[in-house]
């Protein structure tokens, strides 16, 4: 009796185990053997360095259908094909755009790879640096050139304080901004950087009494627009985003809390303003850091 008593307990807890089994969510299986495919190519790819073999397992990963793995593998499988100089790596950077378009890191991503397959191979005779004085005198400055180099931004600090532009061919200048004074209380318009398009000209605005402010203001000196401002602060922009969403800057301020001051590289957003800080500087004891992006977004120099 004991021993059928075990034999049927036994039956019990299988059959329960089962049920458990069938019933868990089938997308956790997915997930999980996603990752474990995903982690054996990359280990495959950086430490055997087989990338035929890595990218049948990436492809494995695709099949599974969980999407976030799934695109940073077809990303992975896209980057062997161009290290092994062989056809497939469009390919794999078409299909992230196409079936995984929500995946916006990758997208952007095999966007910009794409556009770099299009471009025209390097030349094969070595070009050479040539340099020629486009603007002398006291007067002389720049901040930024435009994409298509026929115009500079620069500071108009030897008259109105605003920001102007200046036609590299003809020498013509004009202001992009007009309510920076050299009088007190005074008002200044700096360190202007271009939008990718040239559309915008993002740039730091300070006044004695009020604190600083960024800005953006049209390349024909329309549509000014006040992204961020901060009494107490000097906000200057160091560059864009590849995609002209958002601007690069550094942040200085200081207060009765923070006599000392606070130092910061954000990301300002070019639709409402919002502001992420990227990164805390200790002091201005090393200087007056340059920032930049590199061209995929993804590290800050």
């Amino acid at each position: 009796m004991r021993a059928r008593s075990s034999i049927r307990l036994a039956c019990r807890v299988i059959s329960l185990l089962s049920l458990s089994l069938l019933t868990l969510t089938p997308g956790v299986f997915g997930q999980t053997r996603a990752e474990d495919l995903f982690q054996q190519a990359l280990r495959m790819e950086r430490v055997g360095g087989d990338l035929e073999g890595a990218i049948r397992l990436y492809e494995q990963v695709v099949d599974t259908g969980e999407r976030a793995l799934g695109a940073r593998a077809l990303v992975r499988i896209a980057e062997s094909y161009e290290k092994l100089g062989r056809e497939g790596a469009r390919q794999a950077y078409a299909r992230i755009i196409e079936e995984f378009g929500e995946q916006t890191e990758e997208v952007a991503l095999a966007r910009e790879r794409l556009a770099a397959f299009e471009r025209p191979k390097a030349e094969s005779e070595p070009r050479t640096i040539t340099s020629r004085q486009i603007w002398s005198g006291p007067t002389a400055g720049g901040n930024d050139p435009t994409p298509d180099g026929k115009y500079l931004v620069y500071e108009d600090f030897m008259g109105s304080m605003n920001l102007a532009v200046r036609e590299i061919a003809t020498g013509e200048t004009r202001h992009l901004t007009g309510d920076a004074s050299n009088a007190l209380p005074w008002a200044m318009a700096y360190a202007g950087k271009v939008s990718p398009d040239g559309r915008w000209i993002a740039h730091g605005y300070s006044e004695q009494d009020r604190g600083g402010s960024l800005r953006v203001v049209g390349m024909d000196g329309e549509n000014l627009r006040v992204l961020l401002e901060e009494k107490g602060c000097w906000i200057q922009p160091h560059g864009w985003t590849s995609d002209g969403t958002q601007i690069l800057g550094r942040r200085d301020c200081w207060s009765e809390a923070y006599p000392e001051g606070t130092f910061e590289i954000v990301l300002v957003s070019l639709a409402d303003g919002t502001t992420r800080v990227l990164h805390e500087l200790p002091n201005l004891e090393f200087g007056w850091p340059v920032i930049s992006l590199s061209p995929d977004g993804r590290y800050l120099a």
